[in-house]
């Protein structure tokens, strides 16, 4: 780390103690010093070509305050089957995005909650660019004491804190819909996988709920709700199989 500070610019922290997944999502962007933040977990990477094209996208959406950005998905067992460090020159050419939507647009906020678009209704923070200003104005929403729940994905708040601030934060902005991946997430590293049930039958609901709050059209909820429940039943039997997570 202190290395790449000699070349980049780049503002380092190391947490004292494990703040949990919302807390550290609040610290991340609390220290953000640019005008936009973007979110990249340990289990995403950049392409090689990604701020050659993300600079001008920016530059030439002046007025746009979100963006999102189309993600490749990649196993796991093909990271670990390379040489490390990564060499993100060696990634597979018949990699799958995450969105199929195949037009890159400029679209109203609530446009994004779409499943044609983000299956998970923008719940991946890796794939959407953001204004920093405006979720500074919406941070202190959130739930305080569900933010210091021991519990992973106990409450809403303590899942999608992005979602509810989101929400608020971009309503009435100018969005941007970018079709052309700029990170890829590699599947299967996810410790929280098997809470997804949960977080497909209640947490996105929530979610919706919330976009409705805040604006989204009657009829877009009611189409994007009852894709999210399409599996209902599978996801219940499976809630209840793991409700000692």
């Amino acid at each position: 780390v202190k290395k790449a500070m000699l070349e980049v610019s780049i503002n380092y922290h190391k947490n004292d103690k494990n703040l949990g997944i919302p807390k550290n999502f609040l610290k991340v962007v609390s220290m953000a010093r640019g005008e936009f933040v973007w979110l990249i977990g340990d289990d995403d990477l950049l392409l090689p070509d990604t701020f050659e094209r993300l600079i001008p996208l920016i530059d030439n959406n002046k007025e746009v305050d979100f963006f999102y950005l189309n993600s490749f998905h990649l196993d796991d067992d093909y990271v670990k089957s390379k040489k490390h460090p990564f060499n993100i020159n060696e990634l597979p050419k018949n990699m799958k995005p995450f969105s199929k939507e195949k037009f890159s647009r400029k679209l109203n906020f609530f446009d994004l909650i779409d499943p044609k678009i983000s299956f998970d209704f923008l719940g991946g923070m890796f794939l959407s660019l953001f204004r920093k200003k405006n979720w500074d104005e919406y941070v202190n929403i959130l739930n305080a004491e569900a933010l210091e729940s021991p519990d992973t994905f106990s409450h809403f708040d303590n899942t999608f804190p992005h979602i509810k601030i989101w929400a608020s934060a971009f309503s009435d902005s100018a969005a941007y819909f970018n079709n052309k991946p700029m990170n890829v997430c590699i599947t299967g590293v996810r410790e929280w996988a098997p809470m997804e049930p949960l977080i497909r039958n209640i947490r996105l609901i929530e979610a919706l709920d919330e976009y409705k709050q805040q604006g989204l059209p009657v009829l877009r909820y009611a189409y994007c709700k009852n894709y999210a429940l399409r599996n209902y039943f599978s996801n219940t039997i499976k809630i209840l199989l793991n409700r000692n997570l």
